[in-house]
């Protein structure tokens, strides 16, 4: 069966667990109220010499690969606390470890894309005018400095 999946997102974490390399990437969708971003795990494959540990957040990435499940154990104390929620579970049910289905992008190729909102917020800062410094004029010695000052 085909399982296929090309798509862009912005890196907003990276990280290793146990020897595996992950990074949470955000994919930005316009809306009619605005942006929406829809934020996805993947899970770079061993075989590729791309570690995303040593990228920033926010660069542009292009991930091919294809879709994998697998199940996450956890206890539920974690997952609410995970949740936002201030919700205070007795100890017996917080210790209980609960299987959570996950879906994760196994990426295959991995391209860093230039992101043209990125160049134009460098170029912007680059254009950015000087403050013009004040003209000074020599003193003579001797001279009265109140006479010099401008009130």
């Amino acid at each position: 069966m085909l399982n296929q999946i090309t798509i862009e997102g912005y890196l907003v974490r990276s990280w290793e667990y146990k020897g595996r390399r992950y990074m949470r990437l955000a994919n930005h969708r316009p809306e009619l109220e605005g942006v929406v971003s829809d934020y996805f795990t993947v899970q770079v494959d061993p075989s590729l010499p791309f570690d995303p540990i040593r990228l920033k957040p926010g660069r542009l990435l292009s991930v091919t690969g294809r879709l994998t499940g697998r199940d996450i154990l956890e206890p539920l104390g974690r997952i609410v606390a995970k949740s936002g929620l201030t919700v205070e579970l007795p100890a017996e049910i917080s210790a209980k470890m609960i299987v959570r289905p996950t879906v994760e992008i196994l990426a295959l190729q991995v391209a860093l894309l230039d992101d043209p909102h990125r160049k134009a917020r460098k170029r912007k800062r680059k254009e950015a005018p000087n403050p013009a410094l004040p003209v000074l004029t020599p003193l003579d010695a001797g001279a009265d400095l109140a006479a010099v000052v401008s009130t």
